[in-house]
């Protein structure tokens, strides 16, 4: 019995085409091209984002709330 292993990178290397959804794919498209020597397709959606986008808020550290937590 052989037990046999190979990385991501040759795993993806033996198709000519790859496939999938990210939000990180056209930021590290120079690295999709030096690593598996593939383009990198941005594919725009068909509808607009409903998502609202709101500023990000902070919590004071624990000494300094005035309310106290529910129990």
């Amino acid at each position: 019995m052989y037990i046999a292993s190979i990385t991501f990178q040759n795993y993806f290397r033996l198709y000519d085409k790859l496939a999938g959804m990210t939000g990180t794919a056209m930021t590290e498209a120079a690295e999709f091209m030096d690593i598996y020597k593939l383009d990198v397709l941005e594919i725009p959606t068909n509808v607009a984002v409903a998502r609202k986008d709101y500023d990000d808020e902070s919590i004071a550290p624990s000494a300094k709330r005035t309310t106290p937590l529910p129990s």
